[in-house]
């Protein structure tokens, strides 16, 4: 199953107040071998974020074409 296929209805309407936590930041810039970056700033609420929603921002960051 793609990254694509895991961004549901019901997980697109939870990103909205997920990405306005700033936990997971999409930066823009690339490594050597072309990948995006994606920052987890020291100072973010990420904790308190369970696994479920990290990966839906995770997965949904990483889907964004380029």
């Amino acid at each position: 199953m793609d990254s694509m296929s895991l961004i549901t209805c019901n997980n697109t309407l939870k990103l909205r107040p997920l990405l306005a936590e700033k936990c997971v930041i999409l930066t823009g810039g690339r490594d050597r071998l072309n990948n995006i970056l994606i920052q987890f700033p020291f100072d973010s609420q990420l904790d308190k974020l369970s696994i479920d929603d990290l990966q839906t921002v995770i997965l949904y960051l990483a889907s964004i074409p380029w």
